[in-house]
């Protein structure tokens, strides 16, 4: 049975969900990698609550008359000349954008990839230095690059890693600093956590806070990477460190790509709340308890969208007889109620107005009369 309340469900789970999750990531000082992740699998269950709603054996339905009943007439009516209902090309017309988002993020990622490479060079010492950080034992399938160009040491490439690094920029000691950050990204997956939300964002594309939390998220990841690596550090190397970060932000250019992970960024408001963070004290217990909290309200959220369901009176197809009583709820009566033969399905009409529609006719609907054109009511 196809469940336009289990289809509303997903919808609104994914908007709480990327409410939540902006003003969630916004506000964390110190985000753990948990969290983005968990975030990301809630969304892909909710967006698979829409993409096959079916309901739950323990499922609560919530019956709405005002609202659910036109929108369910509305989605289940058949466009005509089309042989298709309304919710079938509302479907297609959601799944055509998507993919062609997703079509030209992975070109717009190529045409990227293919510039920059021949803006570069491999350059040994850069991976003879990073050999000697000890952030990733085995460093052969990253590529170590130098460059020219007016920009900030980045990372790009989920599967095949290159590290760029501007030439002739930092000392031999501001790159072990920049190489440690840069191998860290890759070693906790941040290029595929922060793909995840470009994809999230192309699946989504109708829902404005997903566009608004892929922002928050690369954020984080930075804000998350300086944290796992001035936890180890001196108070001399953090400020060190901070310097290093002043220094970087005024090399790139603006609009750095998404693809990449920067260190910095021109005029990046956020390099104040990173070096902040380097030269703060460490957050409190108590802040950090609070982080599974958060998790656990946006659990919540997306296990309420599975188990409650509201539903309109009228439910689809061939279901309607054993759902709920025509008499009780709706005042059927053989004198105010007919069904409408459409060939391939029928129309349940009560007082005139569409209830339902359904591939068979219920035996307990035997004694309304069944029309093949609508009578004159």
């Amino acid at each position: 049975m196809i469940s336009f309340g289990s289809v509303f469900s997903g919808m609104i789970a994914v908007i709480l969900l990327s409410i939540y999750g902006y003003f969630f990531i916004a506000r964390m000082k110190h985000p753990v990698y948990g969290d983005l992740r968990m975030l990301i699998l809630l969304f892909l269950v909710a967006g698979a609550r829409m993409l096959f709603p079916l309901n739950l054996p323990l499922n609560v339905t919530i019956k709405d008359e005002t609202i659910l009943v036109p929108a369910s007439y509305a989605a289940f009516h058949e466009v005509p000349g089309t042989g298709l209902e309304v919710y079938q090309i509302v479907f297609l017309a959601v799944a055509l954008v998507a993919l062609i988002l997703l079509v030209v993020k992975g070109v717009r990622y190529h045409a990227f990839r293919k510039s920059l490479l021949k803006l570069t060079e491999e350059d040994t010492r850069l991976s003879e230095i990073a050999g000697k950080c000890g952030v990733i034992r085995d460093i052969s399938g990253i590529s170590f690059r130098k460059t020219n160009a007016g920009i900030s040491p980045m990372v790009f490439g989920v599967l095949r890693p290159v590290i760029v690094i501007p030439d002739g920029v930092y000392s031999d000691d501001e790159l072990k600093y920049v190489l440690d950050h840069e191998l860290t990204h890759i070693k906790q997956h941040d290029l595929l956590i922060k793909a995840a939300f470009d994809i999230l964002t192309a699946l989504f594309w109708w829902n404005p806070f997903v566009w608004m939390i892929r922002k928050q998220a690369g954020n984080a990841i930075e804000v998350s990477n300086d944290v796992s690596l001035y936890e180890e550090m001196s108070p001399e190397e953090k400020t060190d460190y901070a310097e290093l970060l002043v220094k970087t932000a005024g090399l790139n250019r603006p609009g750095a790509p998404y693809y990449s992970l920067s260190m910095a960024s021109h005029g990046d408001p956020l390099i104040r709340k990173r070096v902040e963070g380097l030269l703060s004290t460490p957050p409190s217990r108590r802040a950090r308890n609070m982080l599974p909290v958060h998790v656990l309200v946006m659990v919540i959220i997306l296990a309420a969208s599975l188990i409650v369901t509201p539903e309109p009176y009228s439910i689809h197809e061939d279901q309607v007889g054993a759902s709920f009583d025509m008499e009780d709820d709706l005042g059927a009566t053989p004198e105010n109620t007919y069904i409408l033969d459409k060939g391939d399905y029928y129309e349940l009409y009560v007082d005139g107005a569409f209830v339902a529609k359904m591939h068979h006719i219920p035996e307990e609907f035997s004694e309304y009369p069944v029309y093949t054109e609508k009578p004159n009511e």
